[in-house]
Protein backbone atom coordinates (compact mmCIF):
# COMPACT_ATOMS: atom_id res chain seq x y z
CA UNK A 1 0.00 0.00 0.00
CA UNK A 2 0.78 3.45 -0.50
CA UNK A 3 1.76 6.14 1.99
CA UNK A 4 -0.92 6.18 4.42
CA UNK A 5 -3.18 9.10 3.94
CA UNK A 6 -3.78 11.44 7.12
CA UNK A 7 -8.08 11.53 6.59
CA UNK A 8 -8.61 8.04 6.01
CA UNK A 9 -6.57 4.52 6.81
CA UNK A 10 -6.92 1.15 5.79
CA UNK A 11 -6.62 -2.36 7.92
CA UNK A 12 -6.68 -5.74 7.06
CA UNK A 13 -9.61 -7.02 9.31
CA UNK A 14 -9.40 -10.61 10.31
CA UNK A 15 -13.08 -12.19 10.20
CA UNK A 16 -15.23 -14.48 8.69
CA UNK A 17 -16.60 -12.23 6.21
CA UNK A 18 -15.52 -11.45 2.25
CA UNK A 19 -14.42 -8.00 2.29
CA UNK A 20 -11.12 -8.07 4.80
CA UNK A 21 -10.26 -4.58 3.61
CA UNK A 22 -12.04 -1.63 5.24
CA UNK A 23 -11.19 1.81 4.79
CA UNK A 24 -11.27 4.24 7.69
CA UNK A 25 -12.25 7.24 8.56
CA UNK A 26 -9.79 8.66 11.00
CA UNK A 27 -11.77 11.74 12.10
CA UNK A 28 -14.82 9.60 13.40
CA UNK A 29 -13.25 6.07 13.42
CA UNK A 30 -15.69 4.50 11.08
CA UNK A 31 -15.90 2.18 8.20
CA UNK A 32 -16.71 3.84 5.09
CA UNK A 33 -15.76 1.13 2.87
CA UNK A 34 -15.72 -2.62 2.91
CA UNK A 35 -13.54 -4.58 0.13
CA UNK A 36 -12.60 -7.47 -1.09
CA UNK A 37 -9.03 -6.84 -3.33
CA UNK A 38 -6.03 -4.87 -1.63
CA UNK A 39 -6.68 -2.02 -4.88
CA UNK A 40 -9.58 -0.94 -4.37
CA UNK A 41 -9.57 0.24 -0.34
CA UNK A 42 -6.74 2.74 -1.84
CA UNK A 43 -8.94 3.68 -5.01
CA UNK A 44 -11.72 4.91 -2.48
CA UNK A 45 -8.88 6.84 -0.34
CA UNK A 46 -8.02 8.54 -3.49
CA UNK A 47 -11.21 9.26 -4.30
CA UNK A 48 -12.49 10.63 -1.45
CA UNK A 49 -9.43 12.76 -1.24
CA UNK A 50 -9.36 14.59 -4.19
CA UNK A 51 -13.28 14.47 -4.79
CA UNK A 52 -15.33 13.75 -1.51
CA UNK A 53 -18.64 12.64 -2.49
CA UNK A 54 -20.76 15.11 0.01
CA UNK A 55 -18.17 17.84 -0.43
CA UNK A 56 -17.81 19.60 2.60
CA UNK A 57 -20.06 17.49 4.70
CA UNK A 58 -19.62 14.57 6.38
CA UNK A 59 -20.53 11.44 5.56
CA UNK A 60 -23.90 10.18 6.69
CA UNK A 61 -24.09 8.36 9.53
CA UNK A 62 -26.30 5.58 7.97
CA UNK A 63 -23.79 5.09 5.44
CA UNK A 64 -21.33 4.39 7.98
CA UNK A 65 -20.49 1.14 9.83
CA UNK A 66 -18.99 1.83 14.07
CA UNK A 67 -16.38 0.03 15.09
Amino acid sequence: MKKQNSKFKVELVKSDNNAPYVVIKNETNTIISNNISKEDPQHTVNFQTKTPTFGNQPIPSFMKETR
